[in-house]
């Protein structure tokens, strides 16, 4: 963690300079000197400050999975134990989902024109139970993702936000398992921490 930290306290630092010069340039009317240190002390901060963002990014996961690490490690077991779900959505969104279906929470919302399905009919024919659905929508609202999906290669990504092919999260994947089989590339550049990688 010491590692993350310094890389905070780094970045804020570097906000802080920014700020701090900022304010001093635009008061200092006379000294030519100083005014030029002040036009430095911004340049460098612009620099830290944008040359650090990936790493600050990858500083907020490593943050929520090391502080979330034992409920995202029972979830993935619980999902790994459900051979019957391989994909869903929480059903926060309008866009409600399960292994590729389009579904909906009552029966009167059903449309035809776009394959919406009735969550009650979907569940039987997938033979899922409805406590084990139910419990995992609230794990993944709970956590803050709107999907998983389970991978060919075994891993499970987690979706917290996007559209299409814009959507980012983390992603599971057994450090047990042949890493080069996946289709993701699992390296020291986006990885969090044990099985978790920045997706």
């Amino acid at each position: 963690m010491s590692g993350q930290l310094v890389i905070i306290i780094i970045y804020i630092l570097s906000l802080l300079a920014l700020v701090y010069s900022t304010i001093k340039y635009v008061k200092i009317t006379e000294s030519i000197y100083l005014k030029s240190i002040a036009v430095m002390i911004s340049i460098f901060s612009v620099v830290l400050f944008h040359s650090m963002r990936n790493q600050l990014s990858k500083t907020k996961y490593y943050i929520y999975v090391k502080t979330h690490e034992d409920t995202l490690n029972k979830f993935v077991e619980k999902i790994k134990s459900e051979s019957n779900i391989f994909h869903m959505s929480s059903g926060e969104r309008s866009q409600k989902s399960l292994n590729n279906f389009n579904v909906v929470y009552t029966r009167n919302d059903r449309n035809t024109s776009d394959n919406k399905i009735y969550i009650d009919d979907i569940l039987e024919r997938e033979q899922i139970e409805k406590s084990v659905y139910d419990d995992f929508r609230k794990q993944l609202i709970s956590l803050g993702f709107l999907s998983f999906r389970i991978n060919s290669d075994s891993s499970i990504t987690f979706i917290v936000d996007g559209y299409l092919d814009d959507v980012y999260g983390i992603q599971y994947f057994d450090k047990q398992l042949d890493h080069t089989q996946t289709n993701f590339k699992f390296n020291q550049k986006n990885k969090i921490v044990d099985d978790w990688y920045i997706y």
